[in-house]
This record gives structure tokens, C-alpha cells and sequence, in this order.
């Protein structure tokens, strides 16, 4: 269990590094490659990391999810809100910050669908955390419900309810508030993640202790499809139900998730991945004010907006591991004083 845990850090960490790339302004190819699987990455985790058995009663589960995935979310969806509106409003150089009407990002906060208009201004990848809870939600449910019936049955619903999430999603009706219509997609691979973790786990340990050329092809092979089916497809976005043909966005998806876990099996046990991925929610929640200050002390001292439109890919990939640096003495102060932001008994409790 310690290697399993090991290696999800590893995971974790790397995928949030790769939110944090993909929502820098760099080559729109680059983005591509990374939307097509970071976003299932995370809810394959997060149904990897669900223990049933835990919260067998209603209560117990609800208040649990309410805690790690409610409370982080209202808490930095309010704290990113009110930077953006008496700071970031107030410096913006552009004033592109003073055409948005305050009141429909505020609203946001409580739709939280993270676009058209009622995403974060800074803090866009929120969405995820109350999407989350639905996707748990349901399949808590769910799992609830087969207990009852059958296991057989359990499987036909979660089929329904993807193949309702992605017909909805291919139409031009409203957005769902908590991006529910995307929950349901994403049902797929938090699904995949409960069901199948021992089987990929024996997998991984495989090829864990393969010899180094092997592994090397084996990486190359699961990054060569990812790429290859990121570019037939196109752009896609989870969030905005950008999938073009679902079925090159599945393959995607999973080809970028092998490949992420392959890498994250093979690396050996490395306390600075260990942190992140133990800490990406606060990377997430507080990654858009961090680079908003890392900006503006870039603009302080360049005196030009070369790294504000257009950077280059090393450039992006630089700000991105510096993003998660500077973050480090916050991450400890909520760890320490504030550990109720993340969902974490208080001392005492």
C-alpha cells in the first residue's frame, strides 16, 4: 500500500504540474496534447483512491465529501473572487479585469460550471472540486444501489448515465449547475479507477521491474498514441464538453492516463513529487493569485508584458514548476494552522 501511495503522489504531482502548464499561454499544440487526458486524469485518480467500505452510511460519506471537497471549494472560490475584485481589478494593465461585471463571476462561484462567463477570473480549474462531489455522489449511489440488486444492474446505470452525459453534452442546451452533465463523462474513469485498481496495479508492478529498455518503449509507445490521437481529434476541453469524436477523446485520455501512471511507477520514491502530489488541492485553489504576483513582479522588473502573451514553452514550463515553489510556505502555514481549507482535522479533533 506504501508503493501504491508512492506512486499516486508521483501521479498527482505530475498532473497538476501539467494544469498549471496547460493554462499558460503557450503553444496551442502543447495545450492540446495536455487537455486531451489532465482533467481525466484526476477523476481516474480520485476513483482509484475511493474506499467504499469507509463510508458505508449516508451521513458518514456526505459530511466526509463535504469537508475535503465543499469547504477547500468555497473557501478558495471566495478568496480567488475578492483578489480578483480588489486587486486584481485595481492593477490590471490592460483594464480587461474592469469590463467583467463583478456580479456574474461572483453567481459562479455557487454555478460553478468554470466558464461562459461564470469561471473563476483566476482560479478557472475550480469547477473540478464540485464536479467531483457529483461524480462521488452518483457513484456512491450507485454502488449503494447494487448491493440491493446486482452488480450486473450497477454497470448498466453507470453505461446510462455516460452515454446521458455525452449526448447532453454534444447539445447546445444550458450548462448544468456543478458542471453535472460533465460528471456524468466523467463517471468513466472514476469508474475505471474503483473497479480495475488491482489489475492495474499487478500491471504496473510488471512493469515496474521490466529492464530499462522495455520500459523506455513501453513509455514511448503510450505517449506516441496519445499524441497521435490528441492531434486527430483536436482541441478538447472536459470542462467546456469539447470531446469532437468521443471515441479518439477516449483513446486519448486513456493512452495520456497510461502513460502518466507508467512514469509515475517507474520513478522511484522522490520526497519533492511526494509533497505536490499530496498538496495539489492547494496548488489548484491558490495557483492563479501565486501567478498573478509572479507576473507582477515579472512586470516590475522587465517593465513589458513579454510574459504575459505568447511565451514560449520552456518559459511556461519554468513558471509552472516556480508556480508550485512559491506556493511551498503557504502549503505549510494551512497544513499547520489552517489544515480545516483542505478538508483535514484540526489539532485536537
Amino acid at each position: 500500500m506504501e508503493s501504491r501511495i508512492d506512486w499516486i503522489d508521483n501521479a498527482k504531482a505530475l498532473g497538476i504540474f501539467l494544469v498549471l502548464l496547460g493554462h499558460q499561454d503557450i503553444s496551442p499544440l502543447i495545450r492540446q496534447w495536455i487537455y486531451s487526458f489532465h482533467m481525466p486524469l484526476f477523476f481516474f485518480l480520485s476513483g482509484f483512491l475511493f474506499n467504499f467500505e469507509k463510508y458505508s452510511k449516508d451521513r458518514t460519506f456526505f459530511k466526509r465529501k463535504f469537508h475535503t471537497l465543499l469547504v477547500p471549494y468555497f473557501i478558495f472560490a471566495f478568496i480567488s473572487f475578492f483578489f480578483w475584485l480588489f486587486v486584481v481589478r485595481n492593477l490590471s494593465i490592460h483594464g480587461e479585469s474592469l469590463k467583467i461585471d463583478p456580479l456574474k463571476p461572483f453567481l459562479g462561484i455557487f454555478y460553478s460550471i468554470g466558464m461562459n462567463g461564470y469561471g473563476n477570473p483566476i482560479e478557472n480549474a475550480l469547477w473540478f472540486l464540485t464536479c467531483l462531489f457529483v461524480v462521488e455522489a452518483i457513484f456512491w449511489f450507485i454502488l449503494k444501489f447494487s448491493k440491493k440488486f446486482s452488480y450486473t444492474l450497477s454497470i448498466f446505470i453507470f453505461f446510462i448515465i455516460v452515454i446521458i452525459g455525452v449526448v447532453y453534452s454534444y447539445t447546445s442546451l444550458v450548462r448544468l449547475p456543478w458542471s453535472m452533465e460533465v460528471a456524468c463523462v466523467a463517471l468513466i474513469f472514476y469508474a475505471a479507477g474503483f473497479f480495475y485498481k488491482d489489475k492495474i496495479e499487478f500491471g504496473l508492478t510488471l512493469l515496474k521491474h521490466a529492464n530499462l529498455p522495455n520500459k523506455l518503449v513501453i513509455i514511448t509507445i503510450l505517449l506516441s498514441f496519445n499524441i497521435l490521437f490528441s492531434i486527430i481529434n483536436g482541441r478538447t476541453d472536459m470542462n467546456g464538453s469539447g470531446f469532437h469524436n468521443f471515441i479518439l477523446f477516449l483513446a486519448s485520455a486513456w493512452m495520456g492516463i497510461a502513460f502518466v501512471l507508467s512514469v509515475s511507477r517507474f520513478s522511484s520514491v522522490n520526497n519533492v513529487f511526494s509533497f505536490f502530489g499530496k498538496n495539489t488541492l492547494i496548488i489548484m485553489g491558490l495557483s492563479g493569485i501565486a501567478l498573478f504576483c509572479l507576473r507582477g513582479g515579472i512586470y516590475l522588473i522587465s517593465r513589458n508584458l513579454l510574459y504575459f502573451e505568447g511565451i514560449p514553452v520552456f518559459v511556461g514550463i519554468f513558471l509552472s514548476f516556480f508556480l508550485m515553489i512559491i506556493l511551498v510556505p503557504v502549503i505549510y502555514f494551512i497544513n499547520k494552522y489552517l489544515p480545516f481549507v483542505v478538508g483535514k482535522r484540526t489539532h485536537g479533533c
